[in-house]
């Protein structure tokens, strides 16, 4: 399954919230960096070594060859093992101008995410519909828009809630892999989730989005994360308890994969043919 983490605007929160959930996700799982804005999980995390992780494998290798029509077997082949307990694919070597060169190959990335046996943990960043990483997304069993809840912060939430529902389609069951995260202080998340949904549920074509849960504001947390540290502070802390119970509930409300009818979402202009042998790169309506 695919689990996107994405934002509005300024990706507010996006990259330590989709790290936070890799480190406490159960089973096998990756965490895979799809931001077109660039990634930088190679620059703050380490090897369980505490070296600071190669360049290669990365994101330009898997998307090398599924475009060759050769499926890898595990994505594990294309990550880097961490200090904080998480495989990542990083796309440090990936500069903003190369992943406008791969926008073909995003559907094929995200049929092999689809396919492999454990979690993928996909940071998308800001998901506009000029996101060439958007098939990840369309492929996706959930798709966990991050919020805050601040009146300029729920205003885009609405905005952004609203386009990715009709952009997303609804199931057969009637109900959208879209579900919402509010980042908050933990003292006041109870206060912000009503928040969150009296604003959703204010708006006709947002009023079916779930409020999965929140992630919590916790900067020493945070500021671990971005030094690759699994400390104390941040095993004990706010934001990895928060982020095992907001899995709880998304692993509770996922919607059932096969009943997911995605609709088309814009792609490249002009597609280069598969070559022979490639598999067909059409997934959840997003086509080559």
């Amino acid at each position: 399954m695919i689990v996107t983490v994405c934002a509005d605007k300024g990706s507010p929160g996006v990259s330590w919230t989709a790290t936070a959930l890799g480190m406490m996700w159960p089973g096998e799982r990756v965490l895979l960096e799809a931001d077109p804005s660039g990634g930088d999980a190679a620059l703050r995390m380490r090897t369980p070594e505490g070296h600071l992780l190669a360049r290669h494998p990365a994101l330009r290798a898997l998307a090398v060859d599924v475009r060759s029509g050769s499926l890898p077997t595990s994505l594990l082949n294309y990550a880097h093992q961490t200090s904080l307990g998480i495989p990542v694919i990083p796309a440090t070597d990936m500069r903003t101008e190369d992943f406008a060169l791969i926008a073909r190959q995003w559907p094929a990335v995200a049929a092999a995410a689809d396919k492999w046996s454990g979690a993928v943990i996909a940071d998308l960043g800001r998901l506009q519909e000029d996101n060439s990483a958007g098939p990840i997304a369309a492929a996706s069993t959930i798709v966990l828009l991050i919020a805050r809840a601040t009146p300029e912060g729920l205003y885009h939430l609405r905005e952004r809630a609203s386009a990715l529902t009709a952009r997303l389609g609804q199931g057969l069951h009637g109900r959208s892999p879209l579900t919402v995260a509010v980042i908050c202080p933990a003292r006041e998340h109870s206060a912000r989730l009503r928040d969150v949904q009296v604003q959703l549920t204010a708006e006709a074509t947002t009023s079916n989005i779930p409020v999965a849960g929140w992630i919590a504001e916790d900067e020493r947390s945070v500021q671990a994360l971005r030094t690759g540290q699994l400390t104390k502070k941040l095993a004990g802390g706010d934001l990895l308890k928060s982020a095992r119970e907001l899995i709880h509930s998304l692993t509770a409300w996922r919607p059932p994969a096969e009943a997911r009818q995605s609709p088309p979402w814009p792609g490249p202009a002009a597609a280069a043919p598969s070559p022979p042998g490639a598999p067909p790169m059409n997934v959840g309506g997003w086509s080559q």
